[in-house]
């Protein structure tokens, strides 16, 4: 967090600050250049409705200043670790049932895990405004709507469950409005929570409305104009080959990072460890 502070704007940082700024600079408001910028992306550009709002929004804002974007990055990141606390709370102690006691020390691991592994590859999610903007932001709301996706599969109380499931279902909402690989991974992880809240805790309708609001999210991303025109001309099965084949290249490669990378190894013994230590379960 503290190295946040030493960011400095750079490539798409000056793209969104111009495009926003000049439209301003026509009058309009920062509220009203980012929805039109929004809409312009999406059946120009891309489809993620989430990104593109948020990004012409806080550009609009901090017009590339070095310190406005080092204080915001320094909450987004604070932003993330909440989220990150918030999740930990939720799984650990309502899926896997360890005493709130618990949930504190078990999160000091987490974080150890996460800033131990996140140089190797997502690092730049902290320290590049955009992308911080895009990425790190909606990752903070993924994992907190995911956190109150648990909650109201967990909660009897019909006014918290109602609350519960408003911000569960914006926040993933909002989630599957990033970048098609967020998307992805949103859609998945409320996916994973609603098979077991079908599963574990019986509330099939519930789960399903929720999965079905974000999933909802998710179609009106990937089928934006946008997405095709970027594309460009219309792709043959060569295409669609390649970009199989290139999938399955990168899958490859993420995880071999994660499986040869010693830290990678020792992380995982750890965390393997904390669970049975933490559940009550004798270690292995």
């Amino acid at each position: 967090m503290l190295i946040s502070l030493y960011t400095y704007p750079c490539q798409d940082d000056f793209h969104y600050a111009f495009y926003a700024n000049e439209t301003m600079s026509e009058g309009y408001s920062v509220l009203y250049t980012a929805l039109i910028w929004t809409i312009r992306y999406y059946k120009n550009f891309c489809g993620c409705y989430t990104s593109s709002f948020l990004g012409f929004f806080f550009s609009g804002i901090i017009n590339c200043s070095i310190w406005g974007i080092r204080i915001f990055e320094f909450f987004s990141a604070l932003l993330f670790y909440f989220a990150l606390y918030f999740f930990c709370y939720a799984f650990s102690h309502k899926i896997m049932r360890f005493p709130r006691e618990k949930v504190l020390p078990f999160y000091c691991i987490l974080l150890a895990m996460f800033n131990g592994l996140i140089y190797y590859a997502w690092h730049e999610a902290f320290y590049w405004f955009i992308t911080s903007v895009q990425y790190l932001m909606i990752s903070s709301f993924i994992i907190s709507g995911v956190g109150f996706f648990i909650l109201e599969l967990c909660e009897e109380k019909k006014r918290r469950k109602m609350i519960f499931f408003v911000f569960a279902s914006v926040l993933g909402v909002l989630g599957s409005g990033g970048t098609l690989s967020i998307a992805a991974f949103c859609c998945v992880i409320y996916l994973i929570v609603t098979i077991w809240g079908i599963v574990e805790r019986g509330r099939f309708k519930d789960a399903l409305y929720i999965m079905a609001m974000v999933l909802s999210g998710a179609i009106i991303n990937g089928i934006a104009p946008g997405n095709y025109v970027r594309a460009g001309s219309s792709k043959g099965i060569e295409d669609i080959l390649y970009a199989g084949k290139m999938s399955l290249r990168y899958t490859i490669e993420r995880w071999e990072l994660l499986f040869l990378c010693s830290r990678s190894v020792c992380f995982g013994v750890v965390w393997s460890d904390s669970l049975h230590y933490f559940s009550g379960s004798p270690r292995v």
